[in-house]
């Protein structure tokens, strides 16, 4: 089933293009990886699809009924105990929010439910509140943007847990950006890469990469090949298995292109996000 469909998106501000022509799906129980550089439009893509923007064109499409829930710059009350901070906010919402709710929450992410003041927590312990108070209204698609900045590899791979827990305990769709694919290539079904105003294209997770380091690529070949494939500076990437793969060397061989080297990546963070 299909939680969200965003077609032939632009944003601009004044003069400048933040997106163009953003094309994609994602379905329910997916978690997706946002991946591109900072700054290349990762949050401003979010912000668009949770109503806090609006685009300059274009569609984005939810289903009908589904509930978002984000991590998003969240802040919090540091004079305010993790229990309160979840009252208070949930005071705001559609409903109050009953004790055993903040006990549930709080054990989800594993916060104790003590007085201790927020401005005492570690900042592992804040991100996780963040996270608790993203799960406030018990949504259907949750919206995490760089939620590892600042953690230590103990605090990333903890949160990396509890969003693998959300997912199968909670059922609950995730789209989740970073500018460092080794800190969601393992939990994420797929990613979907931004790069120069653009979304280029899904790339399995499980699958190998090819990539292909060429010498030089001329702009009108680099236009060609960004429609099947991932273009970064000299090096092309595209899936081990991908049936465009003869479509790619068939190109290649026409433009007298010249092939430094090959290789089966797994990791790419080296190759293009930097």
């Amino acid at each position: 089933m299909t939680l969200l469909k965003v077609e032939k998106l632009f944003k601009q501000y004044g003069s400048q293009v933040v997106l163009e022509n953003v094309n994609f799906e994602i379905r329910s129980g997916e978690i997706v990886g946002l991946v591109g550089r900072n700054g290349c439009g990762k949050t401003t893509l979010m912000k668009l699809i949770l109503g806090l923007a609006s685009p300059t064109r274009g569609n984005i499409e939810k289903k009908e009924g589904v509930k978002f829930g984000f991590l998003l710059d969240c802040k919090v009350f540091e004079f305010l105990s993790g229990a309160e901070n979840l009252k208070l906010i949930g005071s705001y919402g559609p409903s109050m929010l009953s004790v055993t709710r903040v006990e549930e929450l709080l054990e989800f992410v594993g916060l104790p439910n003590d007085k201790r003041k927020v401005k005492d927590y570690s900042f592992g312990m804040k991100q996780r509140l963040s996270l608790a108070l993203a799960l406030l209204e018990e949504p259907d698609f949750l919206i995490l943007d760089e939620p590892f900045v600042g953690l230590d590899p103990v605090g990333v791979q903890s949160f990396i847990e509890y969003i693998q827990k959300i997912r199968s305990q909670l059922g609950v769709t995730v789209l989740i950006s970073s500018h460092q694919l080794s800190e969601i290539e393992g939990i994420c079904d797929y990613f979907l890469v931004i790069k120069d105003r653009k979304l280029q294209r899904y790339l399995e997770i499980s699958q190998s990469k090819l990539c292909i380091w060429l010498s030089y690529i001329p702009d009108k070949v680099r236009s060609i090949l960004s429609n099947f494939a991932i273009v970064e500076k000299n090096v092309v990437l595209i899936a081990n298995d991908d049936g465009k793969l003869s479509e790619l060397f068939r190109i290649i061989s026409k433009e007298r292109l010249t092939i430094l080297k090959v290789t089966v990546e797994k990791n790419l963070e080296n190759v293009f996000v930097r």
